[in-house]
């Protein structure tokens, strides 16, 4: 789990860094906080879905190509039936 909490923070500090860096530049104009959040989502939303397929089906590649009966895999729960050597 702490993983994960380090792959979200260095996927969204950085975003809000750059947002920061140009909502603060614009002066003039600035467009509604609510519209910036909304478009975040509308952004982050399809990404986050799109990687846990792209996600899923790399463990399922990569357990296919690793496992094959013998114990040795971490994907899947072989280890458990495998006689120990």
């Amino acid at each position: 789990m702490s993983l994960f909490l380090l792959a979200l923070a260095g996927a969204v500090i950085p975003c809000l860094l750059w947002l920061w860096f140009f909502y603060s530049r614009d002066r003039h104009d600035p467009e509604p906080v609510g519209l910036i959040i909304r478009l975040f989502l509308i952004g982050a939303l399809p990404v986050a879905f799109v990687a846990g397929i792209v996600n899923a089906v790399a463990l399922l590649v990569i357990a296919g190509a690793t496992c094959r009966g013998t114990g040795r895999c971490c994907c899947c729960r072989c280890w458990r039936s495998a006689s120990p050597r």
